[in-house]
């Protein structure tokens, strides 16, 4: 479906000064069209709030936001969120996390000392709420990125949008893993400043620890690391700005820093370093050793990385 993003501004100014009109706005949440194109007429009608959920020609759930951070519009994210849209869009259906408890906390309980524990994963599509409302699957950050919008990820980070929220269907994808998947340093960047800005500003340690891990926590399918994922996709400029990582400075004057350890090993006892090496990724071995990454580390079958 066509999204006229263009027309979506005054429609929507037009939305915010009528939702005082109750009735009016009921009768418009009440029809829930079925099409963007739909739910398009009806805020330029002035009747449907920003965040209001339809579905694209494919089926799946789309808010305007959603719309507007996938096409890379900076300008109508910033208005449609000072219109009430929220920078995280509708909320994420609760998933079960069913992804390996040791492996995925091994740095939690390196640096916290703690067992750690989690939610199942669940692969089962993401219900529809109570009221019938089509369920959206991703954030609008979630959805900048995979597209490599980064004027529109940044917009989206300056309002408020949560950098460690992955998709509906059980954290299969963060954005930041996302990032380096597809080799957009920019936005990585981005988003460290972030998670070290929500770190200095995080109220218990607990919160602020997770945050600070997040970076070298495993997501995906086949959980790894956003280093992991980058050094194998051979992303050097990734993998540079993972290592370089970012800091901020906390109300205590305490630096945090938010950075990817690269001597960190996976599940299987391999450095990022042997997984680079491992595919012929010779563009992240120097990155990855200037951060740290021993080429002379043995992996449990004896191998070096540059021995591979």
């Amino acid at each position: 479906a066509t999204t006229d993003l263009n027309t979506l501004l005054e429609p929507l100014m037009e939305a915010r000064d009528k939702r005082r009109d109750a009735v009016q706005l009921e009768e418009a949440l009440a029809a829930r069209p079925a099409r963007v194109e739909d739910a398009l007429e009806a805020l330029r009608r002035g009747r449907l709030p920003a965040d209001f959920v339809a579905r694209d020609a494919s089926g799946r759930a789309v808010t305007a936001l959603l719309a507007a951070a996938r096409a890379g519009r900076a300008d109508i994210v910033e208005a449609l969120v000072a219109l009430g849209a929220r920078p995280d869009g509708p909320p994420l259906p609760v998933v079960a996390d069913r992804r390996p408890s040791s492996p995925d906390r091994r740095l939690e309980r390196q640096r916290s000392g703690g067992s750690g524990s989690g939610k199942e994963v669940s692969d089962a599509p993401p219900p529809p709420s109570e009221d019938g409302v089509p369920t959206v699957e991703e954030t609008p950050l979630l959805g900048a990125t995979r597209a490599d919008r980064h004027d529109a990820a940044a917009a989206l980070l300056r309002a408020g949008a949560d950098p460690t929220l992955g998709d509906a269907r059980g954290a299969k994808e963060t954005p930041l893993l996302c990032c380096a998947r597809r080799g957009s340093a920019e936005i990585a960047r981005a988003l460290l400043r972030a998670l070290a800005g929500r770190a200095a500003a995080a109220a218990d340690d607990a919160r602020r620890l997770k945050l600070l891990c997040h970076v070298d926590r495993r997501f995906g399918l086949h959980p790894e690391t956003a280093l992991e994922a980058a050094a194998v996709a051979g992303h050097a400029a990734v993998v540079v700005a993972l290592c370089a990582g970012a800091e901020c400075k906390g109300e205590n004057g305490q630096v945090h820093v938010c950075r990817a350890d690269a001597t960190l090993r996976n599940p299987s006892g391999r450095t990022a370093m042997h997984l680079a090496c491992d595919r012929g990724r010779a563009t992240v071995v120097a990155p990855l050793a200037a951060a740290g990454a021993d080429p002379d580390a043995l992996d449990p079958d004896g191998l070096a990385p540059l021995s591979m």
